[in-house]
């Protein structure tokens, strides 16, 4: 019988053995290119661990906390008698919100400009918002602490420190700046003086911690700078009430946004040592960012990774660039951390770098012109004195007040040149050139402002 089965072609088996042996030798090459990769990495994220550790122990050396232990010393809780939390407790738990879209610093509305009265409708709100939180006014204390202050929780450590209670404490400033600002249009001088001095020592309570906290600090200067402008346009101070609340601005200026920064810094090595030890993710990053499909993407390079050692290191080396930027003179500051914003937000960041950069661009800007309007104020107390102690004169100059009402002239922060002063037809203004550097007379903000248009930042007084 003979065989039909086909008998195979010639080199078959020696062209399936040269394929398998291909193959091997591809797999062992990409096999050995992905070990070399892998080490690669490991190796590369050696190195960066280095870097990161001598980091950490140069921020040591130069006496800059590093962990929530070191914030907490720093910032440490207050004891009982000087706690603003228990301080305040009566007059947070009295406080009463905004009913009317009518009432200046709580719903938005715009104060009158200049000394112009306000409007029936506006001084009837401001009359029942105020009479509606009398309780909690007349439950400030009349002598405070010296040292007075929120806990900062810092000895609990990261994330678990206990906030101030902003909301809180924002409530209390602006029912504090209405009610300066209705006192002040009633002729009650001693009332709107009160609540000036009481808003500048709540915000005084908030000096420094984490970047919200301070800025809720700035923002209360700047609420309370605000009534006191209004105040002055419509009612005289005396001498005693102008100085103490010169003393409590003065107060105010000591403070630096960099200590936000060392603190937000020490936030941001404790959240990546966290991840980095793989503990306590589901505190530090939102749920569904720890799920298959979001580790798919961030394969896929689609979202990106949670943690690495470069973006550790990025981060620490951003916020010393940040620092170095807040030392210097305030238009060369705004244009250095413009730029730093900017690197940051294009550079690749990981999941945890990107929750952990505030804004600093944002909050330098804002804190730089918290800063001028301050220096405005002060300046304008000191005015003020003046004129109670020339028959109602006011100074030719700003030097006129040197040196018995300021040590010098003072000096506008946006161009190191000395305030703009000038008489009015009704009183005076003072201004700084802002921002831009560019002296445009003491034009005032627009309420939303273009790109194109240029204002100052102005302190007007028309009494």
């Amino acid at each position: 019988m003979s065989d039909n089965r086909p008998s195979e072609a010639p080199g078959t088996e020696h062209s399936l053995k040269a394929l398998l042996l291909g193959a091997l030798v591809v797999f062992l090459v990409v096999g050995a290119l992905v070990a070399l990769v892998f080490l690669n990495a490991r190796l590369e994220d050696r190195r960066l661990r280095t870097l990161v550790v001598q980091k950490l122990a140069a921020l040591k050396a130069q006496g800059l906390p590093v962990t929530a232990e070191e914030v907490a010393r720093l910032y440490p809780d207050p004891p009982a008698s000087e706690d603003a939390g228990q301080l305040l407790a009566p007059a947070f738990n009295a406080l009463v919100g905004a009913w009317s879209g009518n009432l200046p610093f709580v719903s938005g509305a715009a104060l009158p400009k200049g000394a112009a009265p306000m409007d029936a409708a506006m001084k009837e709100d401001a009359k029942a918002f105020v009479a509606a939180n009398a309780f909690a006014l007349q439950s400030l204390p009349e002598e405070w602490p010296a040292n007075a202050r929120f806990a900062s929780g810092f000895s609990q450590g990261f994330p678990r420190n206990l906030a101030p209670p902003l909301v809180k404490i924002r409530m209390l400033l602006q029912t504090l700046a209405v009610d300066a600002v209705y006192q002040a249009e009633t002729g009650n001088a001693h009332g709107a003086a009160r609540s000036l001095l009481n808003g500048f020592r709540v915000s005084q309570m908030l000096p420094g911690g984490l970047l919200v906290n301070y800025m809720i600090h700035r923002a209360g200067h700047s609420l309370t700078g605000e009534a006191l402008q209004r105040t002055l346009n419509r009612v005289a101070l005396s001498d005693a009430q102008l100085a103490y609340l010169s003393r409590a601005l003065e107060t105010a200026r000591t403070n630096s946004i960099a200590s936000a920064l060392a603190v937000e810094r020490c936030q941001a090595i404790w959240a990546f040592e966290e991840v980095r030890a793989q503990r306590n993710l589901k505190e530090l990053i939102p749920t569904d960012e720890l799920t298959l499909l979001a580790a798919v993407r961030r394969f896929l390079r689609l979202s990106p990774p949670i943690y690495s050692e470069a973006d550790y290191l990025r981060s620490l080396r951003l916020m010393d660039d940040f620092a170095a930027a807040m030392r210097l003179p305030a238009g060369e500051r705004l244009k250095r951390v413009d730029e730093l914003q900017q690197r940051a937000n294009r550079e690749r960041q990981t999941l945890v770098g990107s929750m952990l950069l505030p804004n600093w661009s944002r909050a330098i800007r804002v804190d730089a012109e918290i800063a001028a309007r301050l220096l405005l104020a002060h300046t304008a107390l000191a005015v003020e004195r003046y004129r109670l102690a020339h028959a109602d004169q006011l100074p030719d100059t700003l030097g006129s007040l040197v040196p018995g009402l300021l040590p010098v002239v003072p000096t506008d922060p946006f161009d190191g040149q000395s305030l703009r002063y000038k008489k009015v037809e009704r009183g005076y203004l003072i201004y700084s050139v802002g921002a831009d550097g560019l002296d445009d007379g003491g034009v005032e903000k627009p309420p939303n402002p273009s790109s194109e248009q240029r204002y100052d930042l102005p302190f007007r007084v028309e009494r």
